[in-house]
């Protein structure tokens, strides 16, 4: 008596009789649990791969999220700056209706209309320039004495 049993005889028998679709019933040979068990692995790596793709572009959002808020924040502190100047600007529309359809006066509208929030800045610049770069004292050293040479013996 060399013959096997298979001890899922009974639930192979009793799954086809109940006409239960292939999906539901377990694998229950070793090779088609290794075929499985590769199948599985192969979606792991999909999902894997996904997942770090989707890490990526929250970490590209992330980084664009940052240099908006710092975009806001220099914005922010350039108004603050230009705010004086800006008071003091008139409060006509940037370029008069007469200077739309010439380009020279469009320019020259708009230079005259930009030239307190330039001036400010750079009032403004050369204020934060002097503040932080004060000149160091310098310490005043001594000469180096002169480095002297033995005289060399005549003997060999």
């Amino acid at each position: 008596m060399s013959q096997t049993i298979d001890p899922f005889a009974f639930a192979k028998q009793l799954f086809q009789q109940s006409g239960v679709p292939g999906f539901a019933m377990p694998p229950l040979s070793e090779d088609e649990i290794d075929r499985k068990l590769n199948e599985l692995r192969q979606v792991e790596q999909w999902l894997t791969l996904n997942l770090n793709v989707l890490k990526g572009q929250m970490q590209a959002l992330e980084a664009q999220k940052n240099l908006v808020k710092g975009f806001a924040e220099a914005q922010a502190a350039f108004t603050q700056a230009v705010k004086p100047a800006a008071a003091a600007a008139p409060s006509a529309p940037i370029v008069p209706p007469e200077a739309m359809m010439n380009p020279a006066k469009w320019m020259e509208a708009l230079q005259q209309h930009m030239q307190p929030f330039v001036e400010a800045a750079q009032k403004n610049m050369a204020q934060q320039a002097t503040q932080t770069t004060a000149p160091k004292p310098t310490p005043k050293t001594a000469p180096k004495p002169a480095l002297r040479r033995k005289k060399s013996t005549g003997s060999a």
